[in-house]
């Protein structure tokens, strides 16, 4: 009797013991699972926070490159101006449409190397309205003090640009006899052509835009310390506004 009691515990002792092993795998597989799927989460997360900083990233260059490009633009006399570089100089430019010698539209670009809201603190005493023949005349008061003026000759070339885009032709000119004689040009002062349309550049102890009181078509445009570029670039814009009925 004895070893027959012996040989039951001996059957109960292996159920046991395979009941522990498959209760151990059985733990084991779901541990295994728990984990798995928690390495899972884990790397769903990971993968969601990357893709939100990827898409925050993207939004913040997006915004960056949008802030970066709409400071480079501003809107003045109702013109759309934009910073632009040409090289290493910074240009201001804006489009603008106008006609040809032929009398057809054309579209160009104006150019100003000042910021044009900066040259408001020149003042523009006249009402500008160019005459009509579509001919003017630029004259000049060509004193040593002007001719060791630089940008000179950049304003007046610009000058010309823009006028021959908006249908006028422009002729040089002496602003005095003596000029007009040592230069070989022709003398163009606020009495000599009243039918047109005549710009007087010379120095002076003040930078500003007069219109000449005799003739409503004779336009004086002074400067002092070499400021040639900042009063024909704001003799320009000056034009634009008041063909445009804008304010300066």
């Amino acid at each position: 009797m004895t070893i027959k009691k012996s040989k039951k515990l001996t059957e109960n002792d292996r159920e046991t013991i395979e009941k522990k092993e498959a209760d151990e795998r059985e733990k084991i597989e779901k541990e295994s699972a728990e984990s798995a799927e928690k390495i899972e989460e884990d790397n769903i997360k990971t993968l969601r926070w990357i893709i939100g900083i990827g898409i925050a990233i993207i939004i913040i260059v997006f915004f960056a490159i949008w802030y970066s490009e709409a400071s480079k633009k501003f809107d003045y006399i109702g013109l759309d101006f934009k910073k632009e570089m040409f090289g290493q100089i910074q240009l201001y430019t804006a489009q603008l449409s106008g006609y040809n010698s032929n009398g057809q539209q054309v579209n160009f670009k104006l150019a100003f190397r000042h910021d044009p809201r900066t040259l408001k603190d020149i003042p523009v005493n006249a009402t500008i309205k160019l005459f009509n023949n579509k001919e003017a005349y630029v004259s000049t008061n060509l004193t040593e003090e002007m001719i060791a003026c630089k940008n000179a000759s950049i304003a007046l070339s610009n000058y010309g640009y823009f006028m021959r885009s908006i249908g006028f032709e422009v002729k040089s000119a002496g602003a005095t006899k003596e000029i007009a004689s040592k230069y070989n040009m022709t003398l163009a002062d606020c009495k000599t052509h009243l039918q047109n349309t005549v710009l007087i550049l010379t120095p002076s102890n003040e930078t500003k835009i007069e219109q000449s009181p005799g003739n409503e078509n004779c336009y004086i445009l002074r400067f002092k310390d070499c400021e040639v570029l900042q009063v024909m670039e704001r003799f320009e814009i000056a034009t634009l506004a008041q063909f445009k009925g804008e304010e300066l």
